[in-house]
């Protein structure tokens, strides 16, 4: 019987957690110019398999992976159609395609390649050093490079008519041996508000120059070989401005392009190369002027702003100009007498050879001059060509990106506009012009207006807002700043799992400041113990917050601080709310009291937690009513000042106040182990199960309540001596799916089956042991189970069943080799007994007789052959084995007889008396009258034995009742009644049981 209440464990057991379910693998497609690009999201490459099956036949197949949804796929000249069937998709394609795939971070990439459109390597495309973020890299065959220009400082260039002579063999660096046809790696720059860039290379150095701060991102790298890049380093430019430089490895190409703009930007290397279109420039001259009076003229729509940079290495300054869309580029470097620019893939960098060059922007576009002009070339004696890079898809995530030491990503105090006074009329202005706007613009104000939300404490709003931006442009989804806007707005929703998976972006790890939200969401999902560990001990950053913001998160963030413990933590977040608590909202004041206490109760300050407590009891928040409620009652039950009727009343009355998280099990698990407490058992487990199905799966909480209900199921039915058969087999009926697996489950099983067989219930308890038998048992232990099963049976007149058990037992034992010559004798023979028994129940005696023949005489022999011969009125028999079994008693009739020794003699003398051998009746009553008469069966003897001449009618009564009630063998059935059985002590059975089944 359960008598203890571990409430220490009961208080602790309010820290839960929980488990995040795994997402599925989701499968998108995307058409490029010489090929059709399948890329699997979320697939682990571990073990991953592609190969054509058959002409036109492609399969994917991802072992080990969760739903594959490739619904996202579309067909078109390459890709005819695609099927997903468990871990396996399958690819329809055009026959005779070329294809290869590859891995970049956790996805798979398949390209399926056009005729003319082969793949420039294997299929076995290098795999990377670390694992890199997912950024779909697409493989467009090699072009012929066209041969770099040379530039004659201010001269123009042709190319020769004739071809150039072929370029000396020279001797690969290490790094070009190690990574032959180098993939194409992405970096991606991107922001939720639109901004302003400039991508160049100079001397083997990548240049990235942002003009304004909201680009807090760093610019992020993602390859398969992201970890042969250095990361970037940065360089404040001032005015918000911001330059990342990095060196590009020796043996990388340096061919790169760009696209994008606004919001994000890509720049791509290397890539492809074909005939590509710069902005061209053009020379203007003030008329009359032969030598000077030129300007350079780019007609570059966009520019945004131009930045002084100092080259770290050469001291120049450089005027780079960025601009607002990837297709505003210069090209390829240039040399004039008072200036050159350096190979710009974004916008465009002059370096001043005098001190007097203007570099000046217009609506039209960039001005480059003199106040006397510059000294340039004709247009007619200019003619040159420039390359860009092909266009490619791109994900900007990368985990071995250089990330720099920013914390903060959130601009709350900016994106506030107002608060809530200001919220419905900044909201009015924006969406009246979102019909009117299109692109980058619309898609800003989209973001602006979820911007505005999120801080603002509307989660849904925010919500909506982004789901339009994202529809209208579904590249936000690899923006690194979206996801984490998105992340939060999904927190404040409650949407609490994929607020956990956007926040746990690899490249937002650098962002401290999120560490607070990832704490607030697993804190929801009662994961306590991580919640505590992701959350920052600094929280300077949180007291900066918009008071709605702190309001919903401070309650939270300072439960998951006390949760683990760390008093001094939720001291500085509860103070950060007691600021303004006149103006806090009402459930939020019930909330800072119920931590208070909690405070308190850590401190053990017994009395100052209950006053804080007991107050919320009557307050009109469902949710810290409750939980006031029962952390009160187990701090008083604790103390002893409140009685377990009370404790139940109180906690049934809290039961239905709060409905659908971890406290609501909480409540129902005490509730349950009090009841248990008062012998209430089927109430306390169906509570109990109820609390169980209530906790989040995984949960701490629920492994606690599922442990502690097999525990107490256990101990009730195998120790509990007070327990009763009934209450015993009812508790195992209703809840039978508390019995453990293996050997543990095997004693519960078995001790229930005594416990009904001790209360006569012997059909109940053959029904356990044969299911053990059939299911559970082998080897030993199963035949051990087999022979009881089958004496429950013979007590129950059930023969036929015993006798399938007794085979069961018998092919067992016979089979092991284990076994001795002795112990199989000794289990042959009682299986036999057993068997000639139930051959007798069915009318089978003369096999019954013959098979007892075949044992030596002793008391069980003798008794069982005496009931068959009594049972089937062969009275010769009978008598025969009746006088056996008096012989083994070794009667002397001088000293009192016992009632066995009695019985025997009695049945004797009416075996005697109904064989008609008077003779032998007459000698009984002379040897055993005086000895009989001091017995209970005395006059039953004398009845039996007297003289026929004087027998009456009653007598023949008497005989014929003596008949119908002796059982002569009923002692050994008995003693299958008990635990044990008559098998030998000295043999051990083994059980091996099957875990797998249950009862």
């Amino acid at each position: 019987m359960i008598r203890s209440l571990f409430l220490t464990t009961a208080l602790i057991s309010l820290m839960g957690t929980s488990a995040l379910a795994q997402p599925a693998v989701s499968v998108r497609s995307g058409q490029h110019e010489t090929h059709t690009r399948i890329v699997f999201e979320g697939a682990a490459p571990a073990g991953y398999q592609v190969q054509q099956t058959a002409p036109g036949t492609i399969t994917v197949t991802l072992p080990g992976q969760g739903t594959v949804d490739a619904s996202a796929v579309k067909s078109d000249d390459i890709i005819k159609g695609v099927s997903a069937a468990g871990q396996t998709v399958t690819l329809s394609v055009k026959e005779g395609s070329d294809f290869r795939h590859f891995l970049v971070g956790n996805k798979i990439v398949v390209d399926v390649f056009r005729e003319g459109g082969a793949p420039a390597q294997s299929s076995d495309a290098p795999k990377s050093a670390k694992p890199v973020a997912d950024a779909p890299v697409s493989a467009k065959p090699d072009v012929e490079k066209t041969a770099e220009q040379k530039i004659d400082h201010g001269q123009s260039s042709q190319e020769p008519d004739v071809p150039a002579a072929p370029a000396p063999s020279v001797e690969k660096t290490a790094i070009e041996k190690a990574l032959p046809d180098f993939d194409p790696h992405v970096i991606t720059v991107s922001s939720t508000e639109s901004f302003g860039l400039a991508a160049f290379e100079d001397d083997g150095v990548l240049w990235i120059v942002t003009d304004r701060a909201s680009a807090s991102v760093p610019p992020q790298l993602a390859g398969p070989r992201a970890g042969v890049f250095p990361p970037f380093e940065r360089m404040d430019l001032g005015n918000g401005a911001t330059a990342y430089y990095m060196k590009i490895p020796q043996g990388v190409p340096h061919d790169i392009r760009a696209e994008g703009g606004g919001l994000q930007w890509r720049v791509v290397i290397p890539t492809s190369k074909k005939e590509i279109k710069e902005v061209a420039a053009s020379r203007q001259f003030a008329s009359g002027q032969l030598i000077r009076g030129g300007t350079m003229f780019w007609p570059m729509s966009g520019i945004t702003k131009i930045i002084d940079l100092v080259h770290p290495v050469s001291g120049d300054t450089m005027k780079v100009v960025t601009v607002d869309a990837s297709t505003a580029f210069t090209g390829y470097a240039m040399d004039f007498v008072d200036f050159s620019t350096v190979h710009a893939v974004v916008g465009a960098v002059i370096t001043p050879k005098v001190d007097d060059l203007e570099v000046t922007s217009s609506a039209q576009g960039l001005n480059v001059t003199r106040p006397d002009g510059l000294a340039l070339s004709r247009d007619k004696d200019v003619n040159r060509r420039l390359m860009r890079d092909d266009v490619q898809e791109a994900n900007p995530v990368s985990e071995n990106a250089a990330v720099g030491t920013l914390k903060k990503i959130f601009d709350f105090e900016r994106w506030m506009m107002g608060g809530l006074t200001a919220l419905t009329e900044n909201e009015r202005i924006l969406k009246s012009t979102l019909s009117t706007k299109e692109g980058d613009a619309r898609i800003q104000d989209l973001l602006t207006l979820a911007k505005m939300s999120v801080a603002n404490d509307r989660g849904q709003e925010a919500l909506g807002y982004l789901t339009i931006a994202e529809d209208e442009m579904p590249q936000l989804i690899d923006n690194l700043e979206y996801l984490a806007l998105r992340g939060a707005a999904y927190g404040l929703s409650g949407k609490y799992e994929p607020s956990w998976v956007d926040l746990s972006n690899p490249g937002l790890l650098p962002f401290g400041e999120l560490a607070y939200w990832k704490a607030y969401t697993l804190a929801w999902l009662e994961d306590w113990d991580q919640a505590y560990k992701e959350m920052p001990k600094d929280i300077q950053m949180l007291s900066s917050y918009p008071k709605p913001l702190l309001e919903k998160m401070g309650l939270k963030l300072a439960e998951v601080a006390l949760r683990g413990g760390d008093g001094p933590l939720a001291s500085k977040i509860i103070t950060l709310l007691e600021r303004d608590r006149s103006t806090l909202k009402p459930w939020t004041t019930a909330g800072l009291d119920y931590l208070h206490g909690e405070q308190r109760r850590q401190a053990q300050d017994i009395e100052g937690a209950h006053k804080l407590w007991e107050p919320l009891l009557e307050n009109k928040d469902r949710l810290y009513r409750a939980r006031a409620g029962l952390a009160l009652t187990l701090l008083e039950l604790q103390a002893g000042t409140i009685d377990r009727d009370k404790a139940i009343d109180r906690l049934e009355g809290l039961r239905y106040a709060w409905r659908g998280d971890e406290l609501e099990a909480q409540i129902n698990y005490m509730l349950g182990k009090l009841y248990l407490e008062q012998d209430r058992y089927v109430k306390g487990f169906s509570i109990l199960r109820d609390a169980a199905t209530m906790a989040l799966p995984d949960s701490n909480i629920g492994k606690e309540i599922t442990g502690f209900m097999g525990a107490a199921y256990q101990d009730l039915i195998v120790q509990d001596k007070d327990l009763s058969p009934l209450d015993a087999a009812t508790i195992y009926e209703e809840f039978k799916e508390l019995t453990p697996p293996g050997e543990s489950g095997n004693v519960v099983i078995q001790r229930l089956a005594e416990r009904l067989v001790e209360a006569d219930l012997l059909g109940r308890a053959a029904s356990l042991l044969q299911h053990q038998v059939d299911y559970r048992l082998q080897g030993l232990e199963k035949a051990r189970v087999a022979k009881r099963l089958a004496g429950i049976y013979l007590l129950d007149k059930n023969p036929r069943p015993a006798m399938t058990a007794l085979d069961t037992a018998q092919g067992i034992y016979s089979a092991d080799a284990g076994l001795s010559d002795v112990q199989k004798k000794e289990y042959t023979r009682e299986i036999g007994l057993l068997r000639a028994r139930a051959l007798s129940k069915i009318n089978r005696t003369e096999e019954a007789i013959m098979l007892l023949n075949g044992f030596d005489p002793d008391p069980d022999v003798n008794a069982l052959r005496a009931d068959i011969a009594w049972q089937a009125g062969l009275w010769d028999d009978a008598a025969e084995a009746l006088h056996d079994l008096i012989m083994d008693e070794s009667i002397d009739v001088s000293r009192p007889l016992t009632l066995k020794q009695a019985d025997l003699i009695l049945n004797l003398a009416v075996a005697l008396n109904l064989s008609g051998n008077r003779v032998e009746v007459a000698n009984m009553r002379t040897t055993y009258e005086a000895a009989m008469n001091q017995t209970t069966r005395g006059k039953l003897f004398d009845v039996i034995t007297r003289p026929r001449k004087v027998s009456t009618l009653s007598d023949r009564e008497t005989i014929a009742g003596i008949v119908a009630e002796v059982d002569l063998f009923s002692h050994f059935l008995e003693s299958y009644r008990a635990s044990g059985d008559s098998e030998s002590s000295t043999v051990a059975p083994a059980a091996v049981v099957t875990p797998a089944a249950s009862q």
